[in-house]
């Protein structure tokens, strides 16, 4: 069916050879770290009290208090496995010079115009109790594809550490990103391999069972796989009504767990097959009965996967995963890359407000350049997710003491957003897909409101700290990463969150290693590293792509809104730790 082999990423466990490398660079780190304990803070929390350094103020750990010990600054300058385009290059061979999609990004279709409102108005209120309404109403608008921007900011992602590295530190999609830009729930019932989901819309969609007649089997299950496809799983699933219709019918049997799963398949995880996969049929289910799944830990993993296979396999579009995320939430951070809008409402998530804005002009050279040349940041330009307080489970503010009645709620929330760990990747029933994807906030402390120190890399990971993947066998592999959490999160749950205001500094400390380490990755001449970086990438170098205007005589990067030749295909524009209420952060 749609979601065995078929469905495995390329490049997925990787070769032989990144192998090996990777795990002499892992017990090369291994010695630098047991030679460097004695300067390491291991709490999620870490106050800062060291000459040069802001006095009692927070960071997160694990981190390097003295500066990043010499033993392990060397081997990571000298030996980090990290297969990226700056380092390696790309063939950039399946970019169409035409401005084509590519088969996984995510299109509007008449169906799902009709669907969503159909299905809002059942179930409006309990998408917002779930969890995902924004997430679902944010797929109403036309995602468009700004290919420059893409291509420039793949070419500076560390598969190794799941960051962008950038001259002024590493950054990187968070669990707070995906609360604030997609509304997706940082925490609630895990969503692994071991979770238990429900089976009875998988049941209904599996081929009946033909014994001792070959060719009935298969035409059975030929059928089923058809079944699949978007447009015939809506006419199957769906109650074909007007947009515009006031008086609905009910809804089908499985019809509201039908919509969710076409909607996780095309919108949240842009499945490879490019239709609806089993994979996904039991938390669709589940979302449907209304269980609060923790989307946002299994999302990004999601996007962090995709990042690294379209990495190591020469900027490949196609490998699947929702790489329309990574180009939102750069849109968030980097308001240069993006077209100018009117304040935030408050009221909306990021994501639905920004894909609204249509797209950019630039060249993939300017996008390049101004990723190279990203020294600095404001301390507003951090705190644009750290500020928000929607949706509802980013309401308690925890710049000021909170009523004592959500302190369960406050930690349940900031112990998904602040400790360092693995991230399960794979759900039961699928083909060598197991794994897990390594979350680094301590390596991106300030868009989290805490200060940017040393960070030292999660020893645990399975991926030995590289571009290289684990493939799990066994469900116990994930059982075992979800019970690392669980301690992880008991012993920052003793130790307690206290009110604080957000800082977005960086010590002198990691100013110091970081300009070293980026140097060497970057590079001192900006032409020679995007030459290496974007040759052969078709048709995107120079001012014509983003509707042929030229750039301004300055230089600068100039905004229209839904300019791109691609844009102009469719004129449709924007128009298990217990579950609570959880929390907000200061403004």
């Amino acid at each position: 069916m749609a979601d065995d082999a078929s469905e495995q990423e390329a490049g997925s466990e990787g070769g032989d050879a990144i192998k090996i490398k990777s795990a002499e660079f892992a017990t090369k780190f291994m010695k630098a770290f047991d030679a460097s304990k004695d300067t390491l803070q291991n709490s999620v929390v870490c106050q800062l009290a060291k000459n040069k350094e802001p006095l009692g103020m927070c960071t997160l750990g694990p981190h390097y208090y003295a500066g990043m010990p010499l033993a392990v600054k060397e081997v990571l300058e000298g030996s980090l496995v990290d297969t990226s385009c700056l380092a390696y290059g790309a063939s950039w061979s399946t970019w169409s010079s035409e401005f084509k999609l590519p088969r996984v990004w995510p299109k509007l279709t008449p169906e799902w115009s009709k669907w969503v409102p159909r299905m809002e108005h059942f179930f409006a209120q309990k998408w917002k109790d779930y969890g995902i309404y924004d997430s679902i109403k944010m797929t109403e608008q036309e995602i468009h594809m700004d290919r420059p921007l893409l291509a420039a900011s793949l070419c500076f992602w560390s598969s190794a550490t799941n960051t962008i590295n950038l001259p002024l530190g590493p950054m990187t999609p968070t669990l707070l990103d995906m609360a604030a830009i997609f509304g997706f729930r940082p925490n609630g019932e895990a969503v692994c391999a071991t979770a238990k989901f429900p089976s009875s819309l998988h049941a209904s969609l599996k081929p009946k069972a033909i014994k001792n007649d070959k060719k009935a089997k298969d035409d059975a299950e030929a059928k089923a796989k058809q079944l699949l496809n978007y447009s015939t799983f809506y006419a199957t699933h769906a109650v074909d009504e007007a947009v515009s219709e006031t008086r609905r019918q009910p809804p089908k049997q499985h019809e509201h767990a039908a919509f969710l799963l076409y909607w996780l398949c095309k919108f949240v995880f842009c499945s490879k097959s490019n239709k609806c996969t089993f994979e996904f049929v039991g938390i669709a289910e589940a979302l449907s009965m209304g269980r609060p799944l923790a989307l946002g830990p299994f999302v990004l993993a999601r996007l962090y996967r995709a990042l690294r296979n379209a990495v190591i396999d020469n900027m490949n579009l196609d490998i699947g995963g929702p790489l329309w995320m990574f180009q939102v939430w750069i849109q968030t951070y980097f308001h240069e890359l993006r077209p100018t809008c009117p304040p935030f409402v408050p009221t909306m998530t990021l994501g639905r407000q920004i894909i609204a804005l249509g797209t950019h002009t630039h060249s993939a050279v300017q996008c390049f350049a101004f990723f190279y040349s990203k020294k600095t940041m404001s301390k507003d330009e951090f705190a644009i997710c750290y500020s928000r307080d929607h949706p509802s489970f980013l309401e308690i503010n925890i710049s000021k003491p909170w009523d004592k009645k959500f302190e369960l709620d406050v930690i349940l929330t900031w112990g998904s957003f602040l400790i360092s760990r693995d991230l399960n990747y794979g759900l039961k029933g699928t083909v060598r897909r197991y794994g897990v994807e390594v979350y680094l906030p301590n390596f991106v402390a300030r868009q989290l409101g805490f200060i940017q120190s040393c960070p030292a890399l999660f020893l645990m990971s399975r991926n030995y700290f590289s571009s290289w993947r684990d493939g799990f066998t066994r469900t116990s592999q994930c059982s075992a990463v979800g019970n690392y959490y669980e301690e992880q999160f008991g012993k920052f749950e003793r130790s307690g969150l206290k009110p604080r205001c957000p800082d977005h500094r960086a010590t002198p400390h990691f100013q110091a290693w970081w300009l070293t380490f980026i140097m060497k990755n970057l590079g001192k001449d900006l032409a020679g590293t995007q030459r290496a970086a974007l040759q052969g990438l078709p048709n995107l170098l120079g001012p014509k792509e983003g509707n042929g205007k030229k750039k301004a005589p300055d230089g600068k990067l100039k905004s229209t809104k839904g300019s791109s030749k691609q844009g102009q295909t469719s004129k449709k524009r924007g128009s298990t730790l217990g579950y609570t209420r959880n929390a907000k952060k200061t403004k």
